[in-house]
Formats: C-alpha cells, sequence, structure tokens
C-alpha cells in the first residue's frame, strides 16, 4: 500500500499531467460538431497543430497509462497533419481507451476528473473528424442528432393525427411493455421514422434479416424478451462496422472501455466488437446485468444508453420515479421511445407503408475454422475461391490483412460449406513465418532498405507484412515489421527467443506492445531492463528481451509450489469485468506476484478463472 507522502506525490504529477494536458489544447480544442452535409463532401482540413512534448514534460507523466495515451495524441495529430486519416483514426481510438484507464485512476480528485474528462471530449472531436475522412463513420450513429433533433420538432398537429390513425393497428403481444396511451416521444418517433427517416428505416429493416435469427435465438435462449433486437436497430442500423461520435463500435455500439468489461478487448489486429456473435453475447450479458439491477427494462435500455450510474443517481433522488418521469440527457430521453417505435414498426411495416416485398438479407450463415498460424486473407481467400474482400465482410473484427500472430486459438469465419476445403488445404496457405511483430511510423527520410535493416530483417518480409507492391512510402504510413529471432525449441517445442535479442523502442509504442509482440510477460520485461512501473519509456531506447518467451515446465511447477507450499493459499474466483490489477489491488498483493504465481504470461484474464494467491507477509511475497 503506498504511503500518504507517495499518494501526494502521485496526485500532484497528475494535477500537472492535466495542466499540461489541457494546455496543449491552444487553438485546437474547440468542440465542434460535423453536419451530414460536411460528411457528404469530406472537408480539406488546414493542418492541425501539431500535438509537441517536451523532454521537460515528460518528468510529468508519473502515469504510464498517461504518458501512451499523450504519445498516440501526438501520433494522431501528426497523421491527421499529413492527412494520413485511417492511422489517425486508430491512434485517437487507443488515446481514448487510455484517457477513460486514466480516468479510473482512485487518486484523481474531482476536479482533475473533470479536467481529463474535457480532454476526452476534444480527443473524440478528433476522432470524429479522423473517422469521418475515411467513411467508417457509421449511418446509424452519424444519424442519431439528426434523427433526434427531427422528432424533437414533430408538431403536436401531426402528432395527433398519427395517433388517430394508430387506432386501426392490429394488437400486438409485443415483448417489451408498451405504455398505453402511447407517449408523445414515441409517436414522434414513429412519425420521423415513417417520413424523413422512411429511406434509411427501410435500409435497418432489409438488414435486420441478416442477424434477426442470431440475436433472438439467443435471446431466447436466455429468456430475454426477443424485441430487444431493436435496441440493435437503434444503436447501429444493423451495420457490423457502424461507429459513433463516442468511439463505439459493432451492432451494439460498444465503446472500447465497455467491451473490455465484457471480454470485448480489441488490440492492433482485431475489433471483437464488430463481431456479431461475440458482440451479441457480451450486449446481452451487459443488459442482463442491467435489468437484474433496475429490474425494468425501460430503465435497463436507458442504462445501456447513458450509463448505469447515471440512473442510479436519478432513483437515489427520485425513487418513485420511473423512465418516463425522471430528468435524462435529451438522448437517452428519446432513445427508449425510438426502440419502441422500431419495434412497433418491425411488427407492422406493411401497416406503415413499407414494402413487404422487399428480400431480406440472408441470414448470416459460414462455417468456422481455428487456426493457430498467422495466416495471409489473401492467401486463404484464393485457396477457398473467393475475393479477399469477401472474407474480410465473414470477419469484420479483422484489422488487418492477416489473422492475428501469436494466438493459441483463433476463429476464422468461413463461406457456408468451406471448412473442410480449408482445411484440406491448410499446409498451402501462405504463413507469416515469424511471431514477434512491432510497428513502425515512416519519417522523412525512410525507405524499405533503411527500415529493414534496422529491424533486421528483409525488403521481402516488409513488403509480404504490408502487402506493399513497389517501394512508395507516405511519411505517417504504419507499417508492421516482421521480426526476427524466434526459434523452436528442439527439447520442449516450445518457442524460445534467441538469447541476445535487442529491441528498440519505436515511437508509438509500448512497454506492454512489445511484450506482447515477443511473447514475454511485462514484468519480466521490466526486470531484464532495470525498469520501475513509472520507468518513462523513450523512443530509440535498446530493450534486452528476456531469454524465455513462454514459462517452461520446470518454471512452472516452481512457481505453483511457490503459493502451495504456504499454509495461506487460496483461490479467486475472476467476476465479469476484474482485471488482474484491481484483484491485486483488493487481495494486498503485488500484479506481477498474481502473474507469477499463476503462471499468466499476460494480464488478460476471463470471467469464472481461477486464480491462486497467498495471504502472506511482504516478504513472502517477494520473489
Amino acid at each position: 500500500m503506498r504511503s500518504r507522502h507517495a499518494g501526494l506525490a502521485a496526485s500532484a504529477s497528475l494535477s500537472i499531467l492535466c495542466l499540461f494536458l489541457i494546455n496543449a489544447l491552444n487553438g485546437c480544442a474547440g468542440s465542434h460538431k460535423i453536419s451530414p452535409s460536411a460528411l457528404a463532401k469530406p472537408p480539406v482540413a488546414a493542418p492541425a497543430p501539431v500535438y509537441k512534448l517536451s523532454e521537460s514534460d515528460s518528468a510529468f507523466l508519473a502515469s504510464e497509462v498517461a504518458a501512451e495515451a499523450v504519445e498516440y495524441i501526438r501520433l494522431g495529430k501528426e497523421s491527421q497533419r499529413d492527412s494520413a486519416w485511417f492511422d489517425a483514426a486508430e491512434y485517437f481510438d487507443s488515446a481514448m481507451v487510455h484517457l477513460a484507464e486514466l480516468e479510473n485512476e482512485d487518486s484523481l480528485n474531482a476536479d482533475i476528473r473533470t479536467s481529463v474528462r474535457a480532454y476526452q471530449d476534444s480527443v473524440r472531436d478528433w476522432l470524429v473528424q479522423s473517422v469521418s475522412q475515411v467513411n467508417r463513420l457509421g449511418e446509424a450513429a452519424d444519424l442519431s442528432d439528426l434523427l433526434n433533433r427531427e422528432i424533437e420538432e414533430v408538431p403536436d398537429s401531426e402528432i395527433q393525427e398519427l395517433d388517430a390513425e394508430l387506432k386501426a393497428l392490429p394488437d400486438h403481444a409485443f415483448e417489451l411493455i408498451v405504455p398505453k396511451p402511447l407517449p408523445p416521444p414515441v409517436l414522434q418517433a414513429l412519425r420521423v421514422f415513417t417520413g424523413h427517416g422512411r429511406g434509411y428505416f427501410s435500409r435497418w429493416l432489409q438488414r435486420k434479416g441478416r442477424y434477426d435469427s442470431l440475436i433472438t435465438a439467443k435471446l431466447s435462449e436466455r429468456g430475454m424478451p426477443k424485441d430487444l433486437v431493436y435496441l440493435s436497430m437503434v444503436e447501429s442500423g444493423f451495420s457490423s462496422k457502424a461507429w459513433s461520435h463516442k468511439s463505439a463500435s459493432g451492432l451494439w455500439q460498444f465503446i472500447s472501455s465497455t467491451g473490455r468489461r465484457y471480454g470485448l478487448k480489441d488490440d492492433w489486429w482485431e475489433d471483437p466488437r464488430r463481431e456479431p456473435e461475440r458482440a451479441t453475447e457480451a450486449a446481452l450479458d451487459y443488459l442482463e446485468d442491467l435489468y437484474a439491477e433496475f429490474n425494468d427494462w425501460h430503465l435497463a435500455m436507458a442504462a445501456y444508453n447513458c450509463g448505469e450510474g447515471r440512473i442510479r443517481r436519478e432513483m437515489d433522488r427520485h425513487p418513485d420515479r420511473g423512465y418516463w418521469q425522471m430528468r435524462l440527457p435529451e438522448e437517452t430521453r428519446l432513445y427508449v421511445p425510438k426502440i419502441l417505435a422500431a419495434m412497433i414498426i418491425g411488427h407492422n411495416p406493411g401497416f406503415f407503408g413499407f414494402d413487404t416485398s422487399v428480400v431480406a438479407d440472408a441470414p448470416l450463415r459460414f462455417d468456422t475454422a481455428t487456426v493457430a498460424r498467422c495466416l495471409s486473407l489473401r492467401s486463404i481467400a484464393k485457396i477457398m475461391g473467393i475475393t479477399e474482400d469477401s472474407l474480410k465482410t465473414l470477419n469484420p473484427a479483422l484489422r488487418r490483412w492477416c489473422t492475428p500472430p501469436g494466438r493459441k486459438a483463433f476463429t476464422l469465419r468461413l463461406p457456408e460449406g468451406g471448412r473442410d476445403k480449408f482445411y484440406s488445404n491448410y499446409d498451402r496457405i501462405d504463413t507469416v513465418a515469424v511471431s514477434a511483430w512491432t510497428k513502425h511510423v515512416v519519417r522523412r527520410g525512410d525507405n524499405l532498405r533503411k527500415i529493414a535493416a534496422r529491424y533486421g530483417t528483409s525488403v521481402a518480409a516488409v513488403r509480404q507484412a504490408n502487402q506493399l507492391t513497389g517501394n512508395a512510402l507516405k511519411k505517417g504510413q504504419v507499417l508492421i515489421i516482421p521480426v526476427p529471432g524466434i526459434r523452436k525449441s528442439s527439447s520442449s517445442g516450445r518457442d524460445v527467443a534467441l538469447t541476445g535479442t535487442r529491441h528498440k523502442v519505436q515511437r508509438g509504442e509500448t512497454l506492454y506492445d512489445i511484450a506482447r509482440n515477443f511473447g514475454v510477460s511485462v514484468s519480466a520485461l521490466r526486470q531484464t531492463n532495470g525498469l520501475t512501473p513509472r520507468s518513462a519509456l523513450k523512443v530509440g531506447k535498446v530493450l534486452r528481451i528476456p531469454s524465455k518467451t513462454r514459462i517452461e515446465p520446470d518454471d512452472e511447477q516452481e512457481t505453483r509450489s511457490t503459493v502451495s507450499q504456504t499454509s495461506r493459499r487460496k483461490v479467486h474466483v475472476v467476476r465479469k469485468g476484474e482485471t488482474l490489477y484491481s484483484i491485486a489491488k483488493r487481495l494486498g498483493v503485488t500484479a506481477d506476484d498474481l502473474q507469477r504465481w499463476n503462471g499468466l504470461r499476460n494480464p488478460d484474464l476471463l470471467a469464472g478463472q481461477k486464480l491462486v494467491y497467498q495471504s502472506a507477509t511482504k516478504s513472502s511475497l517477494s520473489p
């Protein structure tokens, strides 16, 4: 446990950090929204001021998470300046993840937390600008504000007219409660969806066929209202690639922090928020938790939109009020009405004048295959006789041109009936021969020969890793670099890094990135290089990579016996949303010890996983 002085020092550091962050916004922090007309024709943006980080500023960044956030922001601003919009969006998305973690720091006081949130707003604006330039902004998410404005502007005369027309609507047993008489916001949403928004809603109905059976089957298995499928419709318009101004992604529009809470951990290679099955399971887990707390589906849906904290506060202030009487943000106040309106139309499309002869999209059908190698998507597509774009459509979670490296098992989706063909040709699929990777941001003066030499690899390997056909590079372009230095251990068959492997820290890299790429733990990397959790990771620093990339049997046995020899050995079952660090803090041990005792290669945990630990004295906790 930290001393009082250490806590004050951390608070002071974070105070200085927040002042530094806010000062960095001079001239570029104005909050703005991009109108639909602006999105139709991407603006020619003036070069944004570059985020500069001096050596003296680095001393203030005591938090490793904060330092990484600042670096991602700087890279994002540079990418914006060079019109590398996709790279900018990736960097700002990573910055949002780190700022969300920083916001949850226990040592933040209210003023500092407010400053961090203000900074998040500015980063979010930069993310929206970048995303809009590469057409990654989701249709429904982009339309949300526009639809809300239209709903608010529906006149009373039209509400009364629609209410009268609905008397002829056939009775239907909806699985979500519909208040009677219909509240005005529901009638307003119905008018917009059947009026100015008819074209969009028609497309949503068509796409619904693709995911309807998947989602309703999972809802039915859990005994949840099947009409919750319309929450996904309102969130994303049933587009698995939807991306919102809040940096939410996928069918269920998870922001990164909530997604990670429910097992959807996005990284450089993959964004599982875009995978329909996994995202649906996570969304239903979240909705089940919300319903268990509030015991009301209207409140659960509202909390899904604005957060459970806001609903709790409203209930604490006015325990006698339900959703329809609560004072909520405008977006949440109109959120449940839009879902109910979508449900009413979805069950009666013909009544509302939608063309029922239009064939809905075919339900999602595919086979799956488990792969343990890093495979080229282009090569897989060629073997399967389909286009690479078709394969990417089947696997919307993949962010790169290959399956994620370093995975013991990755589930790849294939055309229905294609599993046997895939496995019979498995050995013919191009495999990337290395399992360690790093990233390189192209700078002025870089060329392929120079970059390859820097990392001790070949030009051909860099070309293959990035699917380059020529030598042309663009400043700000992010290259994936295959790093040599991995061989098979002849005795165990386990991957072992060659003794003496070194790595030069590149711009944008974090200690976690490097540890993951080389298959070692962060704690081992720190110990080998004499780093502490507060050590700054400077660009150009050469790190020595520990000799073992995996725990060998003897080490594993020794680790487990260390815990089992004590009479104070205990077991902790991981709960949903817990991290290695939050568990360690709760148990009064260090995260490194918890990782070592359980032979964990990385800090990722799954709900239900069992961790052994010991509540020992300080000396017995030492290695």
